[in-house]
């Protein structure tokens, strides 16, 4: 490492004008950004209300509580949990998750570039990876802070299974595991996205090896140890799907959203289709495996962001899952990205390297658009919607969604009686009492001190008989037996797996 300071400096020099709107102050204006925002601040109260993991955010959907995080990639507000914790502002920790996503997955990239065709093709792989159209896009116009955190990853998930195939040992594939498991948590439908490639590359270095069984025991272990290490998310996220409205809504009209003539520019840009086009050309002259899955892989990718992919999204996944078209660019510009190393390796390295470094900043630059916004943190610790474009992960049984924060967190339905905001009752007499917080399953209903039964099928919120006399009345938010079950599996899987990272370090000790 200390040979690729220079290397580094330069790519990080280069990032510059990307990274530059995250350091002045304020924020940005974009389709999901400062919702991101919202929701982390959402989700460090539940956090600090001793909730953990956090499934459910009391604060939004107007104080009636949702379950986005259930849902959707966690692992970033963990991360922006942290930052907050050490004094930023939920806007400031967001920006440096957005900053981060950029510098960490350009430095991913240039280990994984580096590893298979040396330094300088590496720096112009991770140049390209951070300043494809579709990066840009994805920061500064969609906001997608999950994506955007999971780019990260896919070099990662790579360039330890490469190493796991060259040493067989299995630390390699601990480590690869755990970083498609942080893909998954990171943004789960990117991680989907990815899947088919990295088992298909598996597959290929499986016969390459004629079927070694080293290698398939590692693939297997790698398997295994993902999705178990992962499982405290992916298993509750596809489960607890069957209680919300999401089946019931079209989130997004995949129509709208393939890479056509009117934003071809700002999503691909000349420069992928050059290096494809040059690839293509130069096909049959390297007839390398690398090469043929690079490109393969990107043409794919490339394909189903186009209309001509319809007969695909017609049915099945894609139109709920995916969702947007133009998603499948992640795969497109990761496999770019390496076959531009591979183009570059060999001759005069640097000289190539750094000419078409110039060429993707300058054709790239035109794409750099950014709206900047300053607003008082009140802005966002005040706003309490759901944070989702429809309200998809609404629980089913809520017959008609909030609109506005309710008067009181405890409503007297029928009978005598004051709530307080502590929750605290008075009854007068016994009456009906309702807690104005959706129910989701995990949701436990306290009367002083001590679970009690409730119904919530008429309307979605806890609704109980209350006797006469002074009372206290709260929720809580607790695992289900599943998600308690996931959450062990996933601890085994993380033990594990630094188990195998480490055994040799503490058995010499």
């Amino acid at each position: 490492m200390r040979k690729d300071w220079k290397h580094l400096l330069l790519l990080l020099a280069l990032m510059g004008p990307l990274i530059f709107p995250l350091v002045r102050p304020g924020f940005f204006l974009s389709d999901d950004g400062e919702w991101m925002v919202i929701r982390l601040a959402a989700f460090h109260q539940s956090l600090r209300a001793g909730q953990f993991p956090v499934r459910f955010l009391e604060t939004l959907n107007h104080g009636y509580g949702y379950p986005v995080p259930d849902f959707l990639y966690p692992l970033p507000f963990y991360a922006g949990e942290f930052f907050h914790l050490l004094r930023f502002s939920f806007s400031d920790s967001v920006k440096i998750l957005f900053l981060l996503s950029m510098v960490l997955s350009a430095v991913t990239m240039y280990e994984l570039a580096k590893k298979e065709w040396g330094r300088w093709p590496g720096v112009a792989a991770a140049v390209f990876y951070v300043w494809a159209p579709y990066r840009i896009f994805d920061i500064y116009s969609r906001g997608s802070l999950g994506e955007s955190f999971a780019f990260i990853f896919p070099p990662l998930v790579f360039l330890f299974l490469i190493r796991a195939f060259e040493t067989k040992q299995m630390k390699f594939s601990s480590l690869a595991a755990l970083s498609y498991a942080a893909l998954i948590c990171s943004h789960n439908t990117i991680a989907f996205l990815f899947t088919p490639v990295i088992f298909l590359f598996i597959v290929l270095k499986i016969f390459q090896s004629k079927f070694s069984k080293e290698h398939i025991v590692n693939s297997l272990l790698f398997g295994l140890l993902s999705l178990s290490a992962s499982s405290w998310f992916w298993f509750p996220a596809i489960y607890d799907l069957r209680f919300t409205k999401m089946a019931a809504i079209t989130v997004a009209d995949f129509n709208n959203y393939f890479v056509d003539g009117q934003n071809w520019f700002s999503l691909i840009g000349p420069g992928m289709l050059l290096i494809i086009l040059t690839s293509t050309v130069l096909i049959g002259i390297r007839k390398e495996w690398k090469m043929l899955f690079l490109l393969g892989t990107a043409l794919f990718g490339l394909f189903l962001t186009t209309s001509f992919s319809g007969v695909f999204w017609q049915t099945g996944i894609f139109p709920k899952l995916v969702q947007f078209p133009w998603r499948f660019l992640s795969v497109a510009v990761f496999a770019v990205g390496l076959l531009l190393a591979y183009l570059l390796h060999g001759g005069k390295q640097p000289i190539m390297a750094l000419a078409a470094i110039f060429l993707m900043v300058v054709v790239s630059w035109p794409v750099l658009k950014v709206n900047p916004v300053v607003r008082d943190e009140s802005f966002y610790l005040t706003n309490d919607d759901t944070t989702t474009v429809k309200g998809e992960y609404m629980p089913k049984w809520i017959t008609e969604n909030p609109q506005n924060r309710p008067p009181e967190k405890i409503e007297i339905l029928s009978g005598e009686g004051s709530a307080f905001s502590n929750d605290r009752l008075s009854m007068k007499t016994a009456g009906k009492v309702r807690i104005n917080t959706v129910f989701f399953p995990g949701i436990k209903v306290y009367l002083d001190n001590k679970e009690t039964g409730f119904y919530y099928k008429d309307g979605g919120l806890p609704t109980l008989l209350v006797s006469a006399g002074q009372h206290t009345l709260e929720t809580k938010f607790t695992e289900t037996w599943w998600r308690l079950a996931a959450d062990l599996v996933s601890l085994v899987g993380l033990s594990l797996s630094m188990l195998l990272i480490f055994i040799k370090r503490l058995w010499r000790s």
